[in-house]
C-alpha cells in the first residue's frame, strides 16, 4: 500500500534530512531566517513547485491546494516520482505511471513556466514533509516520508495529468550529473 504525506494546508517541502534536522516549521525560523518561520517563508512560493534557497541548501515546496502526495521510485530507471493527486481514487500509484507512461510524459501534460527545476543533492536521505512539520514536532507518519536520492544535481519536470479516474500533478526527478560540491 503507498503511502501519502498530508497538508494542513500549507506546502509541502522536500529537503535533504541535514536541512530537517535544522527546519523551523510553523514554530522557528531557524533554516530560513525569515522574519517569522521557516514555514512562512515556504509559503511565500506561488508555483506549483519551486526551489528556494535556505541555509546554503536548496529546498523544493510543493504548492497550491492541500494534496495527498507520495514518492515512486525504481519504475524506469533512476527516475523518482512525486506525485500530487489533485483529486480522484488512484489504487496503485506503480501501474499508473507504468501503463499511461508515454501518455504522462508527454510535451503536451509539462506545466509551462515551470518546465525544468534543477536540485543538487549532497546526501542521501531526502524528506518530504508538510512545511509546520519540524523534527521536535513531529505531526506522525501521515505528514512526512523519507526517500534515498544518490548525491548529484538532478532535473525536475513537472506534469499536470488528467485520466479518466484521477488528476495528478506528478514531478519527475532524473539525475543529471554527478556534481554534488
Amino acid at each position: 500500500m503507498t503511502s501519502f504525506v498530508k497538508s494542513l494546508g500549507g506546502p509541502i517541502v522536500v529537503m535533504e534530512l541535514d536541512l530537517w534536522n535544522v527546519w523551523g516549521g510553523a514554530t522557528s525560523n531557524a533554516a530560513s531566517k525569515h522574519k517569522s518561520s521557516d514555514y512562512d517563508f515556504a509559503c511565500l512560493s506561488r508555483e506549483y513547485i519551486s526551489v528556494i534557497d535556505i541555509s546554503d541548501n536548496l529546498l523544493v515546496v510543493l504548492n497550491d491546494m492541500p494534496m495527498d502526495t507520495t514518492i515512486v521510485s525504481g519504475i524506469r530507471g533512476d527516475a523518482a516520482y512525486i506525485v500530487r493527486i489533485m483529486y480522484g481514487e488512484v489504487q496503485d500509484i506503480c501501474n499508473l505511471i507504468n501503463d499511461n507512461y508515454y501518455t504522462i510524459f508527454n510535451k503536451k501534460n509539462i506545466i509551462p513556466d515551470n518546465e525544468k527545476l534543477s536540485l543538487t543533492i549532497r546526501g542521501k536521505t531526502v524528506i518530504i514533509a508538510d512545511a509546520t512539520e519540524t523534527k521536535e514536532l513531529q505531526l506522525g507518519s501521515d505528514y512526512h516520508l523519507f526517500f534515498d536520492l544518490n548525491a548529484g544535481t538532478y532535473c525536475i519536470s513537472n506534469f499536470d495529468i488528467s485520466l479518466s479516474e484521477a488528476r495528478v500533478i506528478i514531478h519527475k526527478i532524473c539525475f543529471a550529473s554527478n556534481n554534488a560540491d
